[in-house]
């Protein structure tokens, strides 16, 4: 589905899940790099900390490999770094229309996983006026049953010793302890995923999608990255980000939110004209509509099964994908 120039077509499942509240939103850390929020990524976060500690990073090296020789400096405070960065991202307190315009694409149940630390998208739901649970790891919800917003990493709001910064971090998140992993299992094994502010090359993303295996992950990503993200095994949506403002990524969003925010009447008149034409005739774009957007609302199907003539191959159909997933 064409939203906007300048983007990809936006695949159907993906609307269909965000509409269905069966998506989960995964913010990284380029959702909170823009103005006015303008914090660091995971790799600039390792360059201010290896400064002060008079050490480089080398992007042959892995972050959290780099932050753990940082940490080991000073063995007699292990969590020193950790308190650095609570105390740095503890200073910013001015979400930006990312993190809004993330929160309005859900209807009434927000689910979104972060590694970020930050609780910018917290301070924004609280002004919207959204309701929601939060969750810090370690302490996480199951992951094929929740709702709320997930600090898989940590966050500002919980104890230093919970940030998940340093390779000995990851590996007990991920490996030895294990419960990020087994959340993240559970997570996509039900929901339609979606990742926004991830670079394919990200230390942390390596660590999510190590050994999951899904295909109801979607990533919006810039043009340029669209092949590498396709090795990870992830649909990337592609976009031009011409002025490296991502003001089309934004605009986006709110596309989709305004493509599930049809008017009820909009669509009963659009699914009563398809309903009335034979079914031999309709093109792979309007059977992928009925398919996915259709037939998951029960209001939708008698709708359709009121107005359809050509009965015989229009039943066919409905029985053959009513149950789709």
């Amino acid at each position: 589905m064409k939203l906007l120039n300048g983007v990809d077509n936006i695949p159907l499942e993906l609307i269909s899940a965000i509409e269905n509240d069966e998506i989960v939103v995964f913010v990284g850390a380029g959702v909170s790099k823009p103005s006015p929020s303008n914090l660091p990524d995971f790799y600039e976060l390792a360059k201010e900390l290896g400064k002060e500690n008079d050490k480089k990073v080398s992007k042959k090296e892995p972050i959290d490999r780099f932050l753990g020789d940082v940490a080991d400096l000073n063995p007699e405070k292990p969590y020193l770094i950790h308190q650095k960065i609570i105390e740095k991202f503890s200073k910013v307190k001015t979400p930006n229309s990312l993190h809004e315009n993330i929160l309005k694409l859900f209807n009434n149940r927000i689910r979104i996983v972060t590694t970020n630390f930050d609780n910018l998208l917290s301070l924004k739901a609280n002004q919207l006026g959204l309701e929601h649970k939060t969750y810090f790891a370690p302490a996480l919800p199951y992951g094929d049953d929740f709702e709320g917003i997930v600090h898989l990493h940590g966050s500002i709001e919980d104890k230093p010793s919970n940030l998940i910064v340093t390779d000995k971090d990851f590996s007990n998140a991920y490996i030895c302890r294990g419960w990020a992993t087994t959340f993240l299992k559970e997570l996509f094994s039900k929901y339609t995923v979606l990742f926004i502010g991830y670079s394919y090359n990200d230390t942390i993303l390596n660590y999510l999608t190590r050994g999951i295996v899904s295909k109801k992950l979607f990533s919006i990503v810039e043009n340029k990255d669209k092949d590498k993200w396709d090795r990870l095994g992830i649909n990337s949506i592609g976009y031009v980000n011409a002025d490296n403002s991502h003001s089309l990524l934004i605009e986006l969003l709110i596309k989709i939110k305004e493509e599930i925010l049809i008017d009820v009447i909009t669509e009963k008149d659009k699914i009563k004209q398809l309903a009335k034409i034979p079914f031999a005739q309709l093109d792979d774009i309007n059977k992928d509509y009925i398919k996915n957007r259709v037939l998951k609302k029960e209001w939708k199907i008698k709708q359709l099964l009121k107005n359809i003539t050509d009965k015989n191959n229009w039943l066919k159909f409905f029985y053959e994908n009513k149950n789709i997933d």
